[in-house]
């Protein structure tokens, strides 16, 4: 049996990113422009109820959002707010968690295998991986919108038998990164 540690995976906004503010603006003001233009009467999301969704796999995220909205209205705001993150994201707000880029790139040259697992959308993931050269960092990275959103934990073990792993370790922010993965 190994006496180390080969792979860590690792949670992405709050962990490495810090996309709090792209959360925050992209909710508030694709919101306000998507119920201006659906004719809604309703309180835009609070920033205590946005950071409390953060992490959350996206269909949560915007259900408790949203929660008395339809589905199909949920969905409008909801591509809206992925085209604004995006944009955000381009123009630079957002940012690594301190001290994250020089802890990965030391932690690859130890040896080890580095992957990134997310509970956001390919979109939110892309914009990312363009933002911040995430791939540079990483040797896999799954986000839950490529396989359906299922729970962190599958990807994580995804991850994790595509490595061969024998020993590893979650990074995440929030206590659902970091649930057993054995």
């Amino acid at each position: 049996m190994p006496d180390r540690i080969d792979s860590i995976v690792f949670d992405m906004d709050g962990t490495i990113v810090l996309a709090r503010d792209v959360a925050i603006q992209s909710v508030k003001r694709g919101t306000k422009e998507m119920f201006e233009e659906l004719g809604i009467d309703a309180e835009l999301p609070t920033i205590e109820r946005i950071l409390d969704s953060i992490g959350k796999p996206s269909p949560e995220y915007f259900a408790s959002l949203f929660p008395d909205l339809e589905p199909s209205v949920r969905a409008k705001i909801q591509q809206r707010i992925y085209q604004l993150e995006a944009k955000l994201l381009a123009e630079g707000v957002g940012s690594f968690a301190p001290g994250a880029p020089g802890a990965l790139v030391k932690l690859r040259r130890m040896g080890l295998k580095l992957g990134l697992a997310s509970n956001c959308g390919v979109g939110f993931l892309e914009a990312n991986i363009d933002a911040f050269g995430l791939d540079k960092y990483f040797d896999m990275i799954l986000c839950s919108g490529m396989r359906g959103y299922p729970p962190k934990a599958a990807l994580v073990k995804e991850i994790l038998a595509e490595f061969g792993s024998q020993i590893a370790m979650m990074v995440g922010d929030r206590s659902y990164d970091t649930v057993s993965y054995t």
